[in-house]
């Protein structure tokens, strides 16, 4: 099984930042980024692969398909591919923590910014740490 990083999110400063991150900490050699969920959506679709894992960093408040959206269409569109999501976002509201609790996708809720600890702490989850 391969693992594959997403990082969905319009801020180019936090997907940078992000994108270190994830490299210098051994969780992924190279992130794919995309700027709304409709772009990760497609690629998720159209390169989903049974064998793989994808490890989705997520936004909430992105324009064309924000966090939610894609969260949804993820849902609908019954996509084989083993998808785990960590949302990454400038919101602290407890209601959209709460909603996102409500996801069996989400694995993780981080107000930003990501650190370095973050990462490091997710590197810990058992799906990676079965050699994935």
């Amino acid at each position: 099984m391969k693992l594959e990083a997403l990082i969905v999110d319009d801020d180019p400063i936090f997907v940078m930042i992000a994108k270190r991150i994830i490299v210098s900490t051994g969780f992924h050699t190279s992130p794919l980024t995309f700027a709304n969920g409709e772009l990760a959506l497609e690629h998720l679709l159209k390169e989903s692969d049974p064998e793989s894992h994808y490890a989705i960093f997520l936004d909430i408040n992105m324009p064309v398909m924000n966090g939610w959206e894609f969260l949804d269409a993820i849902h609908l569109n019954s996509i084989k591919s083993k998808t785990h999501v960590f949302m990454i976002t400038s919101s602290c509201s407890s209601v959209d923590k709460a909603k996102s609790a409500q996801y069996p996708k989400v694995l993780k809720y981080f107000e930003k910014p990501i650190t370095r600890q973050d990462i490091l702490g997710l590197m810990e989850m058992d799906f990676l740490k079965q050699g994935i």
